[in-house]
């Protein structure tokens, strides 16, 4: 039958699209065109047949003689049928890409470590005899400068210690050179421990000058968050001592008559003091006035008006402080000590004069609210020198 003499088909992959192909009546040389891609393609000569006896063993341990089995018998050109092809021997494009990948991923490995050898194999070659050199150069300083000799030696022998040595001569001279800086330390040891606590020194040095920087700084900024503090404490009081005046100015718009009476019988003692007066009647003078005042300060208006009252009592204070002044003036043995009371008599009539000024802008409409600033100022003050 037909059937019975048709032969086995035979495999080929499409050099251009990869695909398994299973052909029927071809030959070596002969043109076929793929099914799949329609690239026409040549049918490859068979391979040589091989041996199957042991061959040898290569250059990297690898097994070259293998069996390998004969090839397949030449078949009879046919047209390429799609139909025949192959669908269980396909080539995945999965796998394809696999094997690409670990094929990546081997070169990588493998030109690391060659670049990593090469590193090692570099250095030597290229650094040996710069190492050497140092250390020639240190042995001519071994003499004059034995501890510059030693500072070469650790700087060449610190580098070579960075890199993985196989030369034999180069390891003899690393070698040689650690002997020659440990015979040379004996030289410079007390130079390099002298060194060492200098460096100590000074390192302990710029440590506690930073701390003191560090303290410095820490101080000036509480000062400065202090000084802010009491500024703005000040501030607020001050504020509130505006505002207390801006409403204790309505209390002296209708000044009561029995107020000027008191603050011009204060005045009366001033009037004497600048046109001249003797002690006794100086006395006399305070002593009425006092009267006069403790009148008004103890009476309905003058608790009314507090801050008139103080002012006044003040300035009769300063007048008493004045006559005590007087008094030990007369009473002083000596020009030195008379020069003391009569500055302190002179100053007491000073406060006391200012203090009437005081009043009279409290009884004046338009400096009564500063006025009244002015007096609450100088109660915090008094306050804040009797809490010290």
């Amino acid at each position: 039958m037909r059937g019975n003499s048709a032969k086995a088909p035979a495999y080929v992959d499409c050099p251009q699209c990869w695909q398994r192909l299973a052909l029927t009546n071809i030959a070596p040389g002969q043109v076929f065109q793929c099914p799949h891609c329609g690239g026409r393609s040549h049918i490859p000569p068979p391979a040589a047949p091989v041996s199957p006896t042991l061959v040898g063993v290569g250059a990297y341990g690898l097994d070259l003689g293998t069996r390998v089995p004969p090839p397949a018998a030449p078949v009879s050109p046919t047209a390429v049928s799609p139909a025949a092809t192959a669908p269980n021997e396909k080539s995945s494009p999965l796998v394809k890409y696999v094997l690409v990948a670990a094929g990546v991923v081997t070169l990588a490995i493998v030109g690391t470590l060659l670049a990593v050898t090469l590193s090692h194999d570099s250095w030597e070659s290229y650094h040996g005899g710069e190492f050497a050199e140092k250390v020639k150069q240190a042995e001519a300083f071994r003499e004059s400068n034995p501890l510059g000799a030693y500072r070469m030696l650790e700087g060449a022998l610190d580098e070579a210690s960075s890199h993985k040595v196989k030369d034999p001569d180069l390891q003899r001279a690393i070698e040689n050179a650690k002997n020659a800086k440990d015979a040379l330390f004996v030289q410079v040891e007390k130079i390099i421990r002298e060194q060492e606590a200098e460096a100590k020194r000074l390192e302990e040095e710029r440590r506690l000058a930073k701390e003191k920087e560090a303290r410095q700084i820490a101080e000036a900024k509480r000062a400065k968050d202090e000084a802010a503090e009491i500024e703005a404490r000040r501030e607020k009081e001050k504020k509130e001592r505006q505002a207390a005046a801006h409403a204790r100015v309505k209390a002296y718009a209708d000044v009561p008559k029995s107020a000027r009476d008191a603050l011009n019988a204060v005045k009366r003692i001033e009037a004497r003091t600048e046109v001249g007066v003797a002690y006794v009647k100086y006395s006399e003078a305070v002593g009425e006035s006092w009267a006069d005042v403790k009148i008004f300060v103890e009476s309905p208006e003058g608790k009314q008006l507090s801050e008139l009252s103080d002012v006044l009592r003040s300035a009769i204070s300063a007048y008493k402080s004045a006559m005590d002044s007087w008094r030990w003036k007369l009473d002083a043995r000596s020009d030195d000590e008379k020069s003391v009371w009569e500055h302190s008599l002179q100053t007491s009539w000073k406060h006391a004069s200012e203090y009437i000024e005081l009043a009279d802008k409290l009884l004046a409409p338009d400096s009564c609210e500063t006025a009244l600033e002015a007096i609450a100022e100088m109660a915090a003050d008094k306050e804040v020198t009797t809490a010290n």
